[in-house]
């Protein structure tokens, strides 16, 4: 068949078709993130798209009409639906970046508004910061880099949060692009190098 770019997700819906059970094995798995911003969203559109051209695929496999219903399904829709609320988050983020600027430049020039933050979403808030501080905090844990630079990583995806969830999600949307309105099913890869430049 066709080559598909996200191997480790088709390997794995190749087992799962042939029975093959999983579980954690309680070891942590260390791997080298992505450094710059051209790597990291190379990663993620070929992470979606990958995924996407899997559930296209399974149902060509030798143990795929053996399976159960459910397991179809969780081995062909839900990998469709998770690729496609995670591509779609992008227009949610700009939608909510959009109407944040609109607020600021409106308290900017003097207008006021009727802010009521309940405990629920300030929790949310903080949730959401948190998360991005908790991956920097993860992605730097095992490198070999100082303390300065990591509190400057930090004090960056800080001040970036509001537009970090655009550029994760812009590739995993532009895949959904790629797959659904152009109709694409191959694509040419290189691998992602993850080194320093």
């Amino acid at each position: 068949g066709q080559a598909i770019i996200s191997e480790d997700n088709f390997f794995l819906i190749k087992l799962k078709s042939f029975g093959a059970n999983f579980g954690w094995h309680g070891i942590p798995m260390i791997e080298q993130p992505a450094f710059t911003l051209d790597q990291s969203l190379k990663q993620r559109y070929r992470w979606v798209f990958g995924s996407l051209q899997s559930a296209g695929e399974v149902h060509k496999l030798d143990g795929w009409h053996s399976l159960n219903w459910w397991e179809r399904f969780n081995l062909r829709e839900v990998i469709v639906l998770r690729c496609s609320s995670y591509g779609l988050g992008f227009i949610i983020g700009l939608i909510s970046l959009l109407i944040n600027i609109y607020l600021a430049l409106n308290l900017i020039i003097g207008n006021t508004f009727d802010f009521n933050f309940s405990i629920i979403s300030t929790l949310t808030l903080f949730m959401w910061l948190g998360a991005y501080q908790y991956g920097v905090y993860m992605n730097l844990k095992h490198g070999d880099f100082s303390l300065l630079y990591k509190i400057k990583e930090h004090v960056i995806i800080s001040i970036l949060s509001p537009f970090i969830g655009l550029a994760e999600t812009y590739p995993a949307f532009r895949a959904l692009i790629d797959w659904w309105i152009f109709q694409k099913r191959k694509v040419e890869w290189k691998p992602t190098i993850k080194k320093k430049n």
